[in-house]
């Protein structure tokens, strides 16, 4: 069984991204500071292999940022 490509989480981006990385840098730089902060702040090493699961308050972070690169690209329409 082949590896899984990882991609950039930002909505309809098919762009290969290291398991480490929530996004590709154009859609990472499109999310507010703050945001990335806390999805940085609440990674733990090894949560890409689910040893430990991510937790909460990064699923939390990450759904931020995806969001605020949707409602981003929304606006650019």
């Amino acid at each position: 069984m082949g590896e899984r490509k990882h991609t950039c989480h930002a909505r309809r981006c098919t762009v290969a991204v290291p398991p480490t990385m929530l996004m590709c840098r154009k859609h990472w730089f499109m999310v507010p500071p703050a945001i990335r902060s806390r999805v940085w702040r609440h990674y733990r090493d090894g949560q890409c292999n689910l040893s430990p699961p991510p937790s909460e308050e990064w699923h939390k972070a990450a759904d931020e940022a995806i969001a605020a690169v949707a409602a981003k690209e929304a606006d650019r329409g």
